[in-house]
């Protein structure tokens, strides 16, 4: 009997991990699309409950491409976990949630009790703590040879909302 609860125990152990990593960017190592999306109906339903406000904050690497192919995929991906560490740090609360969305695409999902964190990183300079020097973008005349994110804020109350019609705004 307590040979058979120690492989229960082994195997419950071996399906956490592996639950774990199913929702974590490998590379990044945020929560990866499935996690953003669980976490997202979650809160959702949360907010709607409890009938506060939800914030939502993409970020969209700008001119990735070319700086994938102007300095490699090695580069391209030490870009990526820098923003990610950036992301990483405005969060840590509970119902808040730094995920990779895709590709050079990022997410955070803000309580409603600290959407100014979404709005202090939208309003911040572009070439702020995310950035990097990327002279192939394009405009790097303009921004002084720095690589810049874009982001899109969408903030408020979930009741009379679909989650559709919430992130698509």
């Amino acid at each position: 009997m307590g040979q058979i609860l120690l492989e229960k125990e082994r195997a419950d152990g071996l399906v956490a991990e592996l639950r774990r990593l199913s929702l974590m960017d490998s590379l990044t190592g945020l929560g990866n699309r499935r996690s953003f999306d669980e976490h997202l109906e979650r809160e959702w339903r949360r907010a709607r409950h409890d009938d506060t406000a939800l914030a939502l904050l993409l970020i969209d690497v700008d001119h990735f491409k070319a700086y994938n192919d102007r300095y490699g995929h090695h580069q391209g991906d030490r870009c990526l976990v820098h923003v990610a560490d950036v992301l990483r740090a405005m969060v840590g609360r509970e119902g808040d949630l730094a995920a990779r969305y895709g590709g050079e695409e990022f997410a955070l999902i803000i309580g409603p009790q600290h959407g100014g964190e979404c709005d202090r990183c939208r309003q911040s300079d572009a070439r702020g703590d995310a950035s990097t020097c990327h002279s192939a973008s394009g405009i790097a005349d303009r921004l002084r040879g720095h690589h810049q994110r874009g982001c899109g804020l969408c903030q408020g109350p979930c009741r009379g909302r679909s989650i559709e019609h919430f992130v698509g705004s």
